[in-house]
């Protein structure tokens, strides 16, 4: 892995803000964040999405079309495992356009969820964060 520290120029909402870039073969993925205190982060910015998450909890990442009824589509899928939301964030380029949806959820999320939520029609990557548990997957 390689590490690269640049100082920005531009002016952000928050003092302690840090954009992190992630690079390998496949995607490129962007998440700004910030520093509140306390040891603790909020990440506000995805990929251009405007999401705001702690990971402090399990979370999922689900890129997506905009869409009727994806929302309800993947928290039945999530509602089948007994998977608490405890928070649901969502934004999208343009109506009917790229969407992300991030839940935060009260128990760890099984592989076979969000490999369930990938195979959705209008759903095209899941990433599944679980920092208690040492993971992060794209799937």
């Amino acid at each position: 892995m390689q590490v690269v520290f640049r100082i920005g120029t531009q002016q952000a909402e928050h003092p302690n803000t840090a954009l992190i870039i992630l690079r390998d073969e496949q995607h490129e993925d962007r998440l700004t964040g910030t520093s509140i205190g306390g040891g603790n982060i909020e990440i506000i910015a995805v990929n251009g999405f405007d999401v705001r998450f702690s990971a402090h909890y399990p979370t999922l990442l689900i890129f997506h079309d905009d869409y009727p009824g994806m929302l309800a589509d993947i928290t039945t899928i999530m509602k089948a495992r007994q998977l608490n939301i405890g928070n649901m964030d969502l934004d999208r380029k343009s109506r009917s356009g790229d969407a992300l949806t991030v839940i935060e959820t009260d128990e760890p999320v099984p592989p076979q969820v969000a490999g369930q939520i990938l195979e959705l029609t209008h759903v095209h990557r899941v990433s599944l964060v679980d920092l208690a548990q040492g993971k992060e997957a794209a799937l």
